[in-house]
């Protein structure tokens, strides 16, 4: 009987483990998961916008002269600082855009 019953639990774990691993491989992704990939996509379609807007910013060359010596997260800071990672209809900078902005930004 206690056989039986351990075996009977072992088949259970066994086959919720392999449950989780078949869901893992497959691509299923959690609902975080999934927001976050969206927000970067979405982040990465606006990047044009974004240096669209650093060209047109007057106060470019003084945006990009703070970054130059800056750390990555100071960069971030400033074009987020500067609006060009805000987009059209909003009040604040989209994190995922300025990110994806300053990586495309000739900042050397």
């Amino acid at each position: 009987m206690l056989r039986s019953l351990i075996y009977c639990l072992f088949v259970a774990v066994a086959a919720a483990a392999c449950s989780i691993g078949v869901l893992y491989s497959a691509g299923w992704r959690s609902r975080s998961q999934i927001s976050d990939v969206t927000a970067k996509a979405q982040a990465e379609s606006l990047v044009p916008y974004c240096l669209e807007s650093a060209k047109a910013d007057p106060w470019r060359y003084y945006y990009l002269g703070k970054m130059k010596s800056a750390s990555v997260e100071i960069r971030i800071q400033v074009v987020r600082a500067a609006g060009w990672a805000t987009p059209l209809g909003q009040d604040q900078p989209n994190g995922w855009l300025a990110e994806a902005c300053l990586r495309e930004l000739d900042v050397r």
